[in-house]
């Protein structure tokens, strides 16, 4: 199963100004999961509590709670622990390049669209 917060305890995931680049990461992060047989839910786009010069509030960011499968017609109380995440969180980081970041935080990972482009001059 694959959500974007949108429960009655907290407010929606607020998507409004995300980049595009934001939205392969999220594909890339939706299969990995299904890969690996868990659910996933975005906990945090532009909306949320950050640092002042996170990347969330320009779009370039976004967070991603995991759970164990439920039977139940809903997302599941139970997340998915840091060691399960670090090990998802490996593979989603080679699938998505090097203009990507990714953090393995406590309760969720972090992924941000972060390129280190380098100037080259053409020679004409």
């Amino acid at each position: 199963m694959i959500s974007i917060k949108n429960d009655p305890i907290k407010e929606a995931c607020l998507v409004s100004g995300m980049r595009n680049e934001m939205m392969l990461a999220t594909l890339i992060v939706f299969q990995v999961f299904i890969e690996f047989g868990y659910w996933v839910r975005i906990s945090s786009c532009t909306d949320g509590k950050h640092g002042r010069n996170s990347l969330h509030f320009s779009g370039a960011a976004k967070d991603y709670v995991g759970f164990y499968p439920s039977s139940r017609n809903k997302l599941p109380d139970t997340r998915l622990p840091e060691k399960k995440m670090g090990e998802i969180g490996q593979v989603i980081s080679q699938r998505l390049g090097t203009e990507y970041d990714l953090v393995i935080e406590a309760s969720h990972i972090h992924i941000e669209f972060q390129p280190n482009f380098i100037a080259t001059a053409k020679k004409g």
